[in-house]
């Protein structure tokens, strides 16, 4: 067998240089990376998501005033005749209704700017963390971005329809020969495109929709509902806080650990086969996959009576076993670390790492007490009001001038779900303006067949 060399996690800041403070205001734009950050900084596919969804409903309302601009061309006929008869050349005509629909952008933006500021950021704002408004006093960023913004969108929907009106004949429209429907292809093109992209984000709606409960409903691999964990302040709270709770008898184990599962974990690089294999690392102490409620597939957990022993010891998760085919028994196998040996004393049943259920390689490492920044306490079922009390009021006798820092277990997933809620519901949102956006494009179009169908009845 190959040994498994084991290097030792990455920095707290592996990716900023320095590992410097980082401004809560003003995120480092690469500390997303960092693990255990407490800053909100976006990850660039956010970024990249909302930029998707702004140039998606752009392109609908360009197809839709397309469509619409010319289903109203019928009512203009006699305008664009006599302006030609009269010597009118084309240039002239389509820069007209180039500043017609310059100007209609120039009050659909100003119609919009008061929908964002007073509709649209709030909504936004009550479904995600980070919040947005929309400033534009002393905001020279902000204007040119809506000079650019018009001008863009006023040649993207405006150029189409005024070249191709401008380009009727005097003749051909006194003379009823002016066809409206030429162009019937390019619009239902136009429309079918338009509904391309409605459906295509009410399905990835949808698809939200259904991975959020899917993962909701994925088993655990163990029972959270009997676990009640406490958020440390110091490691030296653990002993205190461990006989307390150890006085009542509806405390099943107590255990502390350094990382938790759901909430946080290392990286751990191993290099097997020339190859660099990244594991979730946790380090935990003894017993604390008793008090968690993990169940062991083979060999054995870490042992109390043999912190010596346990010391160059590493519990792992089927998953590891499986990607690596380390066949049966795995325990008792070694790995390494530089030169220090390290062996598998134990085989975790795989269990729910986060909150989308996905499975990953695991390590587990025996903790020391003094890294300790967690105490997992399992209690008898249905005793979770009685021991969350019990160790409430043992934190308030002991640490009064600290606030009382805790979670249950089963609870440790809802605000990734609930984030993952927010955005299928922003995704909602967006797909019903899409959808109407698109119903307006199939209203234009149903006006540019009634005018053509006006025009063959008239002549």
């Amino acid at each position: 067998m190959a040994p498994y060399i084991v290097h030792a996690p990455e920095a707290f800041c592996p990716t900023l240089d320095g590992c410097p403070f980082d401004n809560l205001r003003h995120p480092n734009p690469g500390a997303y990376k960092v693990i255990n950050r407490p800053a909100e900084a976006a990850h660039p596919a956010v970024a990249l998501m909302f930029s998707l969804m702004a140039l998606l409903m752009m392109a609908l309302s360009c197809f839709n005033y397309i469509n619409i601009s010319l289903g109203f061309v019928g009512r203009r006929l006699k305008e664009i005749g006599v302006r030609k008869a009269i010597g009118g050349r084309r240039l002239q005509l389509a820069g007209q209704f180039m500043a017609e629909n310059l100007l209609i952008c120039f009050l659909s933006l100003l119609l919009g700017l008061a929908l964002a500021q007073g509709v649209f950021a709030p909504l936004l704002n009550s479904v995600m963390v980070m919040q947005v408004s929309i400033s534009p006093v002393g905001n020279p960023r902000l204007w040119a971005f809506l000079f650019g913004l018009l001008v863009f969108t006023g040649i993207a929907s405006g150029a189409y329809p005024s070249l191709y009106i401008s380009s009727f004949q005097p003749v051909s429209i006194f003379s009823g020969r002016q066809k409206l429907g030429s162009k019937k292809g390019l619009a239902q093109a136009l429309l079918g495109t338009q509904y391309v992209l409605a459906f295509s984000t009410v399905i990835i709606t949808m698809l939200l929709l259904a991975a959020g409960k899917h993962w909701a409903s994925m088993p655990w691999g163990y029972q959270p509902g009997q676990a009640l964990m406490l958020r440390l302040d110091n490691a030296g709270q653990y002993p205190f806080l461990k006989n307390e709770a150890e006085r009542s008898p509806r405390v099943l184990a107590v255990a502390g650990s350094a990382n938790h599962i759901g909430e946080s974990q290392s990286i751990e690089t191993l290099l097997i086969g020339g190859e660099e294999h990244d594991m979730v690392r946790y380090d935990v102490g003894a017993g604390y996959f008793e008090a968690l409620g993990l169940r062991l597939k083979e060999g054995r957990f870490f042992d109390p009576l043999l912190p010596s022993e346990d010391a160059s010891a590493v519990v792992v998760n089927e998953t590891f076993v499986k990607e690596h085919q380390l066949g049966t028994p795995a325990a008792r196998r070694e790995a390494w670390s530089d030169v220090k040996p390290f062996r598998i004393v134990g085989v975790a049943e795989d269990f729910k790492i986060m909150g989308s259920g996905a499975m990953h390689p695991v390590v587990f490492r025996r903790a020391e007490d003094n890294a300790f920044a967690y105490m997992a306490i399992r209690y008898e079922s249905g005793m979770g009001g009685v021991a969350e009390d019990l160790m409430r009021n043992a934190w308030r006798r002991l640490y009064p001038e600290a606030p009382f820092n805790y979670f249950h277990q089963e609870a440790v997933f809802e605000s990734f779900y609930q984030s993952f809620g927010d955005i299928a519901a922003l995704f909602g949102y967006v797909a019903g303006l899409a959808l109407l956006i698109a119903c307006l494009g199939l209203f234009g179009l149903a006006t540019q067949n009634f005018a053509r169908w006006k025009s063959i009845q008239e002549s």
